[in-house]
């Protein structure tokens, strides 16, 4: 009875082992997913905000295109120039709207 004991409980040890160090390397995996998620994500704000940049800035696109995604580039925390270019942008589109209220209809 007692080489009976002594193999069940190496037989428990090596199980408990076994399932430990499972457990320790599936954690450092789920880790390292979280990192390359964490940087991915990251990346995708950098170039969110990049492009939308770049939208902004681009006298050849349409003025209400790049008002929209100049308040996207400021609700994602933009400033600085952009954020100059967008007010400016905003203000010329009122003073246009305001033109075109006070303007004649001729028909």
């Amino acid at each position: 009875m007692r080489g009976e004991s002594m193999i069940l409980i190496a037989s428990m040890i090596t199980a408990i082992t076994v399932i430990i160090t499972a457990t320790i390397k599936v954690c450092k995996a789920i880790k390292m997913i979280a990192i390359k998620l964490h940087d991915f994500q990251q990346s995708m704000e950098e170039n969110t905000m990049y492009t939308l940049k770049l939208v902004v800035l681009n006298n050849e696109l349409d003025r209400q295109e790049r008002i929209d995604a100049g308040k996207r580039y400021l609700e994602l925390n933009g400033n600085g120039f952009v954020h100059a270019v967008y007010d400016n942008l905003v203000k010329e589109e009122a003073e246009e709207n305001v033109e075109r209220a006070n303007k004649p209809n001729l028909q």
